[in-house]
């Protein structure tokens, strides 16, 4: 049996704040998705890479959109 995870209050400052938080790491994954086209059009990584690469950032992005 895994112990449960007990829910508890934040006040709206800490919310804002976590929010912030998520909303940094989101733009963060959004300009490493953009860095990523010049290694793949100079061949510094491959396509398989590149598609591998985009594809880890665009989950954690979409998993950071959704918990907003």
């Amino acid at each position: 049996m895994h112990p449960s995870k007990e829910a508890r209050a934040i006040s709206p400052d800490e919310l804002g704040s976590e929010l912030e938080k998520l909303a940094r790491e989101a733009e963060g994954h959004r300009k490493l998705l953009g860095r990523l086209e010049t290694p793949r059009t100079e061949g510094r990584i491959s396509e398989i890479t590149y598609e591998q690469l985009g594809q880890e950032h665009l989950d954690t992005l979409k998993t950071l959109e959704s918990a907003k």
